[in-house]
This record gives structure tokens, C-alpha cells and sequence, in this order.
């Protein structure tokens, strides 16, 4: 149960209990209320017995009749002509003449079952009327109106303390038995323990807190295999032109070549690797500098049709000139806008049509399709070159990653890693769909 839905339960716990308590208690008032209804009017008794009491204090008398509890009753008649004016008691009815010496009788017969009373009520003015009383004796005790309030009060304070306990106990166990099992988790994972997954059961938040924990610490773990393929292939890639470069240059320092023309010819092959050395780092740094968002302020808003002509047009161009065919379908609004740092998403395409072109034979063909889809608008850059084999298509995107067919291009697989960071960087999607020697199809997906 959520954490959330406990607290609401405590809640309506404390507003619904007093409220079914009072309303019980109201309903017992109302239904003495009741009783005393039942009490015949001033006009329906006294119509032809004028005299006996006035019409105030017979509505006092009804009043202090509604006010007994259900298990008493009463007889009221006249002390001067000992006549009953009304009675709930079978054993008198309304107009018999009661004679002192048997009303004294009947109270001491039935003084085993019942307690008798006779009194008049308070506060009346011009009243003759008495009422006598009768209770039972196994029946509850009779509790004045201030004691049944009390005892009410007493009731509801007692059974919301008890209700919030329980679940105020039930909330607390629940949260300090998963927030330890959590630190715990919390204390693995910064001791770089990464492959024990976190298993936490309890109410829902705690369960999604700890999903949330199980896919920080599979994020930290990637990112330390990331960190550590990184730093492979950056000594990989380092390693290879810095060695060329040392080996030319003990060469000269030998005095190896005997001719200007062969001293020339290593110097251009040294000058040649430093490039190649240079454009390595440049692409790392780069690489970092959108894989960390650095760029992002860049942002401004775009006219995307504009912008893929402008892309179809440099793309028609670089194909013309490596002798490949060029097509494209633009259906895009011509209102599109979307945000982006233009000069990083013209790298990006430009990547992309490079490799198009690059795993292309002379004579391929290469094409940008675009068009608005449900929500979003896709760009499509495609070819018809030697594809991606599926087993290397879900690894193309990773830092330093060449498949076989890349291998005999010049690279460092920078490339498409870049083109990824890009498209995180604005919140797009990129996806890639390929078959062996059947081309390659990238798909960038826009929120319109």
C-alpha cells in the first residue's frame, strides 16, 4: 500500500470516526426526541379540562417527559383529583381515578422489578400535576445528558488514539525497515559494489525508489565500463600514430636516410601523423563537449524545412562529386520550427552522409527522406552500400567501436558516438536499421 494512500486512511480515519460516533450518539438523542413527540399536545388533553395547568407548563412537562431514557416511564395525573391525565405504563390509562392507598400498594408489589418516583417537575407556575416514575431494576442506569457528552467525547478520543497508533506504526515500520535495507544499498554502491541488485519490498513509493536506485547504480556501472573502454581506446588510438611518429623520428635521428628527398619524405609522414594526432584529440574533445551538454546554450529556434533543403543540398553536392546518385523527399511544413544548435546538428548530418557515402561503391545510391509523423517529424539518411551486420548494429554507436566492414576506412570511431551525443543532447532519437549488403537506413526522430 502506498505511503501516500496510508496517510489518507490516517486521515479519513480521524475525520470519519468522530463522525460515526456523534451521529450515533445524535441518533439516541433524537430518538428521546422521538418519545417526547409521542406526548399528547397542550390542546388535545386539556380541550375540556380547563383549570388543572396552563398550556406552559404542560410544554415543560412534555420536555421533561422526551428527556427520560427509553427504559422508563411515566404516569402524570392530577394531585387534587388523583385523575391520570397520560401514561405509558399499561397499568394506568388516561381519566382513572387512582386512590392513594392502592397506587402505594402497587409500588410495594412491584418494587422487586422496578424503581418508583413520583415527583413534579421543575419550574412549573400553575400546575396541580404530578408524574410518578417508573424504572427497571436490571435495566442500564439512567446518565444524565453531560455524562452521555463525557462519555462520548471519552469514546472518540480513545478509539482515534488507538486507529492512529496502529497506522502510524505500520507507516513507520514499513519506512525505517526499507530506508535501512536502502542506506545499506546506498553504501554498496559507493564502495563501487555495482553488480548485486537492490531489492526493497514495501509500499509503492519504496519501490519506486528503489527501481530509481537500481537504475542509478546500472548507470554508474556503465558509465565505469564506459570510462574504462574510453581510456582503451584512447591509449589504442594514441599508441599507433605516437609510435609511427617515434619510430621516423629515430630513423632521422640515425641519420637512416641518406637523401633529402627520403628525410622529406619521413618528415611528411611525421607531419602527417601529428594531423592525424591532432584531428584525435580535437574529436575527444569535442565528443566531451557534447556528451556534457556544453554546447546546449547554444540553442535557437530553427526552421526545420529550410534547414533539410539546405542539408539535401550539401548532401546532392558531396555525392555529385564521389560519382554517387542523390534523391530526396522533404514533407515537412513549411512553418516547422524546432530548437537546436544548428552548427552542431550540421556536423552531425554531415557525418552521416560522409558514412553513407563512405560504405558506398561508386554508383550507389544515397538518399534523405523526411516527413512529419505522429507528434514528431523523422529524417531519414540512407544508402545502398555494404550494410551492418545485426551482430555489430547494436554496438555502432559506442565510443570507439569500428565493425569490420569500417575497419579498412580510415577512423577512429569517433564518429557516430558524436552523432549520438548530439541527438541526446537535443532530446531526439536516433536509430539505426541495416542489413549485410543491403545499405543502411539512420532515423532521427523530432518532437514536432
Amino acid at each position: 500500500m502506498k505511503i501516500k494512500t496510508q496517510s489518507f486512511l490516517l486521515l479519513a480515519g480521524i475525520i470519519i470516526i468522530p463522525v460515526v460516533l456523534v451521529t450515533s450518539y445524535w441518533l439516541m438523542f433524537h430518538q428521546r426526541q422521538k418519545l417526547g413527540s409521542d406526548v399528547p399536545t397542550y390542546e388535545e388533553i386539556f380541550q375540556e379540562k380547563e383549570g388543572l395547568t396552563s398550556a406552559e407548563d404542560w410544554e415543560r412537562i412534555r420536555q421533561f417527559i422526551s428527556r427520560r431514557p427509553p427504559n422508563m416511564e411515566v404516569t402524570v395525573f392530577d394531585k387534587a383529583t388523583m385523575e391520570v391525565i397520560y401514561s405509558t405504563m399499561s397499568h394506568f390509562t388516561p381519566g382513572q381515578k387512582l386512590d392513594e392507598k392502592n397506587l402505594f400498594q402497587y409500588s410495594v408489589d412491584n418494587s422487586d422489578k422496578y424503581f418508583f418516583q413520583m415527583t413534579t417537575p421543575p419550574h412549573l407556575k400553575e400546575s396541580t400535576l404530578v408524574t410518578l416514575i417508573r424504572s427497571e431494576k436490571k435495566a442500564r442506569p439512567f446518565r444524565s445528558r453531560t455524562e452521555d457528552y463525557v462519555n462520548t467525547v471519552t469514546i472518540i478520543s480513545v478509539v482515534i488514539l488507538l486507529f492512529c497508533i496502529v497506522i502510524i506504526t505500520a507507516i513507520t515500520r514499513s519506512i525505517a525497515k526499507s530506508v535501512t535495507v536502502l542506506e545499506e544499498a546506498a553504501k554498496r554502491v559507493t564502495r563501487g559494489e555495482l553488480d548485486q541488485p537492490i531489492e526493497v519490498r514495501g509500499s509503492n513509493e519504496v519501490i519506486s525508489l528503489t527501481k530509481s536506485l537500481n537504475e542509478l547504480r546500472l548507470a554508474v556501472k556503465e558509465n565505469r565500463d564506459k570510462q574504462a573502454r574510453f581510456i582503451m581506446g584512447i591509449s589504442h588510438d594514441l599508441k599507433t600514430p605516437l609510435a609511427l611518429i617515434r619510430g621516423y623520428v629515430e630513423a632521422l635521428y640515425d641519420e637512416i636516410p641518406a637523401s633529402p628527398e627520403e628525410r622529406k619524405q619521413y618528415a611528411e609522414i611525421i607531419l602527417k601523423k601529428a594531423d592525424d594526432l591532432e584531428g584525435l584529440i580535437n574529436d575527444l574533445i569535442d565528443f566531451i563537449k557534447v556528451d556534457t551538454g556544453e554546447w546546449r546554450t547554444a540553442w535557437e529556434t530553427v526552421n526545420l524545412r529550410s534547414f533539410i533543403e539546405e542539408i539535401a543540398k550539401r548532401g546532392s553536392e558531396a555525392t555529385t562529386i564521389l560519382k554517387h546518385n542523390f534523391k530526396s523527399e522533404i514533407d515537412i511544413p513549411q512553418d516547422a520550427a524546432v530548437q537546436m544548435d544548428e552548427k552542431l546538428m550540421n556536423r552531425c548530418f554531415e557525418n552521416l552522409f560522409s558514412n553513407a557515402i563512405r560504405y558506398s561503391k561508386e554508383g550507389c545510391t544515397v538518399g534523405l527522406r523526411a516527413f512529419q509523423g505522429s507528434g514528431c517529424y523523422k529524417i531519414q539518411i540512407e544508402d545502398d552500400g555494404i550494410g551492418i551486420d545485426k551482430e555489430e548494429l547494436k554496438n555502432i554507436f559506442e565510443l570507439f567501436y569500428r565493425g569490420t566492414g569500417s575497419r579498412r576506412e580510415m577512423g577512429h570511431g569517433l564518429g557516430l558516438a558524436i552523432v549520438k551525443s548530439i541527438i541526446k543532447s537535443h532530446n531526439w532519437e536516433i536509430e539505426a536499421e541495416s542489413e549485410a549488403g543491403k545499405g543502411t537506413v539512420f532515423t532521427i526522430t523530432i518532437p514536432a
